[in-house]
Parts: structure tokens; C-alpha cells; sequence
């Protein structure tokens, strides 16, 4: 694993410990730009997200 990746995995990390309302999700094999990598994947958890937060308000 490059160093970058490293870096940011462990900036990622601190930004949601910080962030209880948030999630944390981590698209294998998704690169630079999840949206074009895996689109039916980011779908699926963004779709997911916005139900639960419907539910929650």
C-alpha cells in the first residue's frame, strides 16, 4: 500500500471518530473516483444512508 493511501486511510479514520453521525464505508477496489469505479456500490451505501436518516428526523 502506497504511503498516500496510508495517509488518508488514517485521515479518514480521525474525520468519522469525530463525526458520530456518520459512516464510515470503504469501497474495495474504487480508487480515486468511487462514483465511476464501482457506481452500483456507492449507490447501494448512499441509497442506505438516506433511508436511515429519513428514519431518524
Amino acid at each position: 500500500m502506497k504511503r498516500t493511501s496510508v495517509s488518508l486511510k488514517i485521515c479518514l479514520l480521525k474525520w468519522y471518530a469525530d463525526r458520530p453521525e456518520s459512516q464510515l464505508k470503504m469501497v474495495e477496489n474504487a480508487h480515486h473516483i468511487v462514483n465511476q469505479d464501482k457506481p452500483e456500490e456507492l449507490n447501494k451505501i448512499l441509497l442506505d444512508f438516506l433511508k436511515e436518516r429519513q428514519n431518524v428526523e
